[in-house]
């Protein structure tokens, strides 16, 4: 294995759009190839979910793939979650140049084929080091999602559950939604 190499964060910036989602973690280029249909249509049934409350609400907005720039030190960490949230305060702070500064409040991964358990673990770390009040890590497979919160806080869910959060009060879903297009 060779030595990594590190990019700075303008390099970073300056990348070409090749089709595949980029991100930077502690300096060091991560390559995503093009989602697969079913992971694609697991982030349009998530968003299909969260949206209307979100909007309804005005505490926000959801994202697919937003940029967050979570950590400038030691090296930079940019993060892209398949599906993320922002008070709408944070979202009206941010300039609209910028990648937004630090995590979201929610960051959702949806789970592939090929992602590596480590660095599925390392981002959950990440996102709650750097602000996330919730993470929550969806597979697809096993049609289950785990709720990651501060102070190590975990909640396994199956598709017969029903899936609450205190970020949006109120709301609920079942967890088979996630999962169901035709709905």
């Amino acid at each position: 294995m060779g030595a990594k190499t590190l990019l700075s964060f303008e390099e970073f910036l300056a990348l070409p759009d090749d089709g595949n989602k980029h991100e930077l973690n502690q300096g060091e280029l991560v390559v995503m190839p093009p989602p697969s249909s079913g992971h694609a249509l697991t982030i349009y049934c998530i968003q299909r979910l969260l949206n209307p409350y979100v909007l309804e609400t005005g505490i926000g907005l959801v994202f697919v793939e937003a940029g967050y720039l979570l950590t400038r030190e030691p090296e930079k960490t940019a993060r892209q979650p398949d599906i993320s949230f922002l008070s709408m305060a944070r979202v009206k702070a941010t300039p609209r140049d910028e990648l937004f500064a630090g995590a979201p409040d929610l960051a959702i991964e949806v789970v592939s084929p090929g992602n590596d358990a480590a660095e599925l673990d390392e981002k959950v770390a990440q996102y709650l080091t750097y602000g996330s009040k919730e993470v929550w890590v969806v597979y697809p497979k096993t049609r289950s999602i785990v709720i990651h919160q501060s102070g190590c806080r975990l909640r396994k869910l199956s598709d017969q559950d029903t899936i609450t959060t205190d970020l949006f009060p109120g709301w609920s879903a079942r967890v088979a939604d996630f999962f169901d297009f035709d709905r």
